[in-house]
C-alpha cells in the first residue's frame, strides 16, 4: 500500500467534448447514482477497469456511499460497498492517506492511494471486498472538503487486467482534477 500527493501529469488525456458536456450537465441534475458509471466510462476508455465506487467520509462516522458502478461483473457490488462502509473502512489504506495529508502543512488538494489485495491483512475484508469480486488492486483519488469531510473516488482493477502499470496510474492522475471537481459538484 502506498499513497502520495497528486503528481504533475506526463500523459496526454483526451476527453471528447460531448463526454465533458455530459459530465458537467449531470452535476445540476442530482444524478449521483450515475456518477461512478460516468467516471468508470471516462477512465476505462484508456485504462482497463472493473469497478468504480465513490464514498464521502465524515469525522467519526462510517462513510456514505455516493455512487458505484461495475462493468457487468458483479451484481453484489451494492452489498460489497455496504460491507466496506459498515465494517472495513477503518482498515483501509485511504484512512492512512487522509491522516498523512492532514499532517502536511501545505498539502496538495488531491491524494492518490494505491492498495493491492496483498496489502490487506484482515481476512474478511480481503475476501469480501477483493477476492469475491476478483479485484487485484485499487487506485483512489482523495480530496479534503469543507467540514473536515473527505471524498474518495476509487477505481478497481479486475484480476484479468493484472496490476496497474505506471503509465495507467499516470492517466488516472492526469484525469484526477476533472474527476475530483465533477465529483465535488455532485
Amino acid at each position: 500500500m502506498e499513497f502520495w500527493p497528486l503528481r504533475p501529469s506526463t500523459t496526454d488525456f483526451r476527453l471528447p467534448i460531448e463526454q465533458t458536456a455530459t459530465l458537467l450537465a449531470r452535476t445540476s441534475e442530482s444524478r449521483g447514482k450515475l456518477l461512478a458509471a460516468d467516471m468508470l466510462k471516462l477512465v476505462s476508455a484508456q485504462v482497463p477497469l472493473a469497478q468504480c465506487t465513490i464514498f464521502a467520509y465524515s469525522p467519526n462516522r462510517s462513510p456514505q456511499i455516493i455512487s458505484f458502478a461495475d462493468r457487468a461483473r458483479m451484481i453484489e457490488l451494492p452489498r460489497i460497498s455496504s460491507n466496506y462502509a459498515e465494517r472495513f473502512y477503518s482498515m483501509d489504506g485511504n484512512q492512512q492517506a487522509m491522516t498523512a495529508r492532514q499532517a502536511l502543512p501545505t498539502a496538495e488538494r488531491i491524494m492518490v492511494q494505491r492498495q493491492g489485495i496483498e496489502d490487506i491483512a484482515h481476512r474478511d475484508y480481503r475476501r469480501i471486498c477483493y477476492e469475491l469480486p476478483q479485484i487485484s488492486e485499487r487506485v483512489a483519488l482523495l480530496t479534503h472538503c469543507e467540514g473536515n469531510r473527505w471524498l474518495s473516488v476509487n477505481f478497481y482493477r479486475g484480476r484479468e487486467h493484472g496490476r496497474f502499470a505506471p503509465h495507467e496510474i499516470n492517466v488516472i492522475e492526469t484525469a484526477a482534477p476533472l474527476i475530483v471537481q465533477v465529483s465535488r459538484l455532485h
